[in-house]
């Protein structure tokens, strides 16, 4: 037990004063007179005896008093929480969850509403000097400062449901930094409160980190279990996408339910226009993928969305992802002193190509990003500076198909290729053999042949470079001669990719440019090397895109903008060439395809979508959190029921402890009537 008031104790000398009394009067004499005295003695004993323990009673009973008396005016109390009763002042913060699932219905009614009617209460229980911190899932600025009640109450007021979504550690580590680094509250008492329905999903108490100096306060709002059926992500396989290219796109469907679901509706809209319809099943508490096949018919940007049926839980129902398909796709061809004519006659009749030769001495590097794919050939030494612009490109996205001279100096190649952990050339093998093996499951074969014949008429070896076998590497066969020699492969290096011929493009080594399999095998590294930006992003989780703008890299402001034009987003850019970052903070707040401009012009597509982890409608109950904080020892934490009728009360005893002083003032009035009854009684 505690005291408020501590001094008030010293007043406890006060039992002094029925003591001194009850003393001097029993050291009083009274004569009585009796005509007979015979019977005297006996009276006298018998009298003596009742009224000494008469007199004691009254003494313990009036000392008693005045000591419960004292022990209220110090107000006593028992500490629930590990409160600093010394501290004059408080300083609070609050977090309310603003996130999807709080707009459910709970027991009580809507739990959001609930939680917002939480804070006049907490405001009434602490000091009118109290400062306070509110904190919502968006970070918000608005709210990064302290405010006393009535700005408190005012923000209250004003908080409306978002998307954004936050790992409760997270949480707790923004209320004890922001309400801990000013020194100016070093001495006031620190309390947290959390006020959420602690979906599992994010409540992550194992990775808290608590401050022994705040009291955190839980108060979880009572749920009820809600079904719910959502679109979790959509992916392609194959990386690329190509006018009039046959397409299959995977959706994964995730069922947080006890219920199953036959012949369920998913709608894939290709630019407002239904492009695929499939019927799906899934399991209770399950989930599944389906695979929606269509056709590009059109080029530029493509903007999709998925749409399935699901209630009352509607915001999942829709998951949206754009891509574009380029009107042309540069390459770059770089040779020693002339041209590839086996690299212009692949693409000099195709419109979807437009080809620049270069040669070694000649390269403009300043252009070098602009490009989707760079051919090397027949290039005898690669010089520092070369290699090192061929390290940033392919670092920050590109790709590069390298053909080694036959007569090439070995050392420059390595000097390339050892950095970016790729298997090194180790020497020339002059037999002459075969490739004998085809990875149809790698990109860049994965869509080439519509049918695998077990005899396929391969590309024949004369002579080839021999790879050093590196135990640890990333690299990616793709075509293996008879003697297990890599013939193709692809190293993949920081955001882009390397491919690496053991030949040079030429009809001396091996007939592979004249073959067949040569056409597809570049035709889709070329695809697969345009801008494969990310399908689609999550509101509150990515915070930046990475773009490459091509023609627009000189461009100084970049509009995120809606279909309708009624969103206008300035982004904030860093970066140049193919390294553009956008960062949009807190800006996307609504889900849905969107499109970046620069001087006025749309050249990409921009696709949001809502955090999935909402969409686990599983909770933390009472008991489950008081067990999660004791097996994670979080000593400073306490649970405080959101029920109507106790709140208040319940606030008041965690943050000042039990209060016993009524108690006291009881036993004041018991004591007083004891002796009263004492007196009156006992004769």
């Amino acid at each position: 037990m505690n005291f408020l008031y501590p001094t008030f104790l010293f007043a406890l000398a006060a039992i002094a004063i029925p003591i001194i009394i009850h003393l001097f009067n029993f050291r009083r004499h009274k004569t009585v007179l009796f005509s007979n005295i015979s019977f005297l003695k006996n009276i006298k004993k018998e009298t003596k005896t009742k009224l000494q323990i008469k007199h004691l009673l009254i003494l313990i009973a009036r000392i008693l008093a005045i000591a419960s008396l004292v022990f209220a005016f110090a107000q006593p109390y028992i500490p629930i929480a590990n409160n600093m009763r010394e501290a004059s002042e408080d300083v609070v913060a609050v977090y309310i969850d603003n996130s999807f699932s709080m707009d459910a219905n709970g027991v009580k009614g809507n739990l959001f509403e609930l939680a917002k009617s939480k804070l006049p209460e907490i405001s009434k229980a602490f000091k009118p000097e109290t400062k306070y911190f509110l904190l919502t899932n968006d970070f918000s600025q608005k709210f990064q400062q302290f405010v006393n009640r009535d700005q408190l109450l005012d923000f209250g007021n004003n908080l409306e449901i978002g998307p954004e979504v936050r790992k409760l550690s997270n949480i707790i580590n923004r209320q004890n930094d922001f309400i801990s680094r000013d020194n100016t509250f070093s001495n006031r008492r620190k309390t947290a409160i959390i006020i959420s329905d602690f979906q599992k999903s994010s409540s992550d108490f194992q990775n808290i980190v608590q401050d022994s100096n705040i009291n955190t306060l839980l108060i979880p709002l009572a749920t009820q279990k809600t079904n719910n059926l959502f679109i979790d992500s959509c992916w392609f396989e194959n990386p690329g996408r190509k006018f009039n290219q046959a397409e299959e796109l995977f959706v994964r469907i995730v069922n947080k339910s006890a219920e199953s679901y036959s012949n369920n509706p998913i709608k894939l809209i290709i630019n407002d226009s239904l492009k695929a319809f499939a019927d799906f099943n899934i399991d209770a508490n399950s989930q599944t993928e389906i695979k929606l096949a269509y056709t590009n018919t059109q080029k530029g940007i493509i903007s999709g969305r998925l749409e399935i049926n699901d209630y009352p839980i509607t915001y999942d129902n829709t998951f949206f992802f754009s891509y574009n398909i380029v009107e042309k796709l540069k390459i770059l061809s770089i040779s020693d002193k002339v041209h590839n004519k086996y690299v212009n006659a692949l693409f000099e009749n195709d419109e979807s190509f437009i080809v620049n030769n270069s040669t070694v001495d000649k390269i403009n590097f300043s252009l070098f990003s602009a490009n989707n794919l760079v051919i090397i050939s027949d290039v005898k030494e690669l010089s520092t500076g070369f290699i090192q612009e061929i390290t940033n490109y392919i670092s920050n996205g590109g790709s590069v198909l390298f053909f080694p001279a036959i007569d090439g100096k070995i050392d420059s190649y390595n000097k390339m290729l050892s950095p970016m952990g790729t298997n090194i050339i180790a020497d020339i093998d002059t037999q002459q053999t075969k490739i004998s093996s085809v990875n149809f499951t790698h990109p860049v074969f994965s869509n080439a042949f519509s049918k695998i014949k077990e005899n396929l008429d391969l590309p024949v070896v004369y002579s080839h470079f021999v790879f050093e076998q590196r135990t640890k590497t990333n690299d990616e066969e793709i075509l293996t001669t008879m003697n297990k020699h890599s013939f193709l492969h692809q190293s993949h290096f920081g955001k882009g990719s390397l491919y690496i011929s053991a030949v040079p493009l030429d009809d001396k080594s091996s007939n592979f440019s004249k073959h067949p399999i040569f056409l597809p095998a570049v035709y889709n590294m070329a695809f697969n090397s345009s801008d494969e930006k990310k399908l689609y992003y999550t509101i509150g989780e990515d915070k930046s895109l990475k773009v490459n703008d091509g023609d627009n890299s000189r461009a100084s402001v970049y509009h995120i903008k809606d279909k309708t034009g009624g969103f206008d987003f300035i982004a904030e850019k860093q970066g140049m060439r193919n390294d553009i970052t956008l960062y949009v903070d807190n800006a996307i707040r609504k889900s849905g395809n969107y499109f970046i401009a620069a001087d006025n012009k749309i050249y990409t597509g921009v696709s949001f979508n809502y955090n999935r982890h909402e969409s686990d409608m599983d909770y933390f109950t009472d008991s489950e959190i008081e067990s999660q904080i004791e097996v994670n020892r979080l000593n400073g934490f306490e649970i405080l029921k959101a029920d109507n009728e106790s709140f208040s009360s319940n606030l008041q005893d965690i943050k000042q402890g039990k209060q016993l002083w009524k108690i006291f003032i009881i036993l004041v009035l018991l004591f007083i009537l004891i002796e009263v009854a004492i007196i009156r009684f006992m004769k």
